[in-house]
């Protein structure tokens, strides 16, 4: 207190007070960089610098500083925070990653075990109706055959392959083509319908053979209301 620091010799031979007042002189304030011993330990010297602004009312220079040791501590303390932080985010990250790839994993499991328990029971029903004791056959809207078991191909003398597709009226006796026409009529009405019915049909060979029957009609869901799909019959 009380001494000139003007010509002040810095530990690294620099005159960091000349450095101040040279700033304060150029730009009314700055930054100055310079060393200074370490706190109270002489024997250690380390960059500091500091902030200084002229005061003219008094012609003063102000000015405060740090050791640039204290701002890389400091910044490497941020960092190492920051990494702690980002390592429990990925951790947390793939936690859940696992959790949801082990969701997946069980609903796609649970998804394929439906899919083989429903194809096993479609499976089941189908030969249950293919090897069933009496004739079964669908058809769409247009007439036109979309399924026939084996008992129907025994009794039509017909493979299935050669059947669907094609329409069911050239296989009813002409004599029985407007009662069937008729009752598709209803069928797709939605009227009632007598149960059972007896038609005549032609076999491959043409001969006329009689078979009772009965319909019901198949319907589709459709946004909450049922559509009209086709016809299945069994003989």
């Amino acid at each position: 207190e009380g001494r000139d620091l003007t010509l002040f010799k810095g530990p690294r031979g620099s005159y960091p007070f000349i450095a101040m007042v040279k700033t304060v002189m150029e730009k009314g304030g700055g930054y100055v960089d310079y060393y200074w011993q370490w706190k109270d330990t002489p024997q250690r010297v380390v960059p500091k610098i500091s902030y200084v602004k002229g005061f003219l009312p008094w012609q003063w220079i102000l000015g405060t500083g740090l050791y640039t040791d204290d701002v890389r501590i400091e910044i490497e303390t941020i960092l190492a925070d920051l990494s702690v932080i980002s390592i429990i985010i990925l951790v947390v990250m793939m936690v859940i990653s696992f959790y949801l790839t082990a969701q997946t994993f069980r609903i796609e499991q649970d998804r394929a075990a439906s899919v083989a328990k429903l194809e096993k029971s479609e499976n089941m029903h189908r030969r249950f109706i293919d090897d069933a004791p009496i004739g079964m056959f669908t058809l769409n809207l247009k007439g036109e055959i979309t399924y026939i078991n084996k008992k129907l191909e025994t009794i039509m003398g017909k493979r299935a392959k050669n059947l669907i597709g094609k329409p069911f009226r050239p296989f009813i006796h002409p004599d029985d083509i407007r009662l069937v026409d008729h009752r598709m009529m209803l069928r797709i009405q939605g009227n009632p319908i007598e149960e059972p019915f007896e038609i005549r049909i032609l076999n491959r060979s043409g001969k006329t053979l009689w078979v009772r029957g009965n319909s019901e009609s198949i319907y589709k869901q459709a946004k909450g209301s049922r559509e009209l799909v086709g016809i299945q019959s069994f003989v």
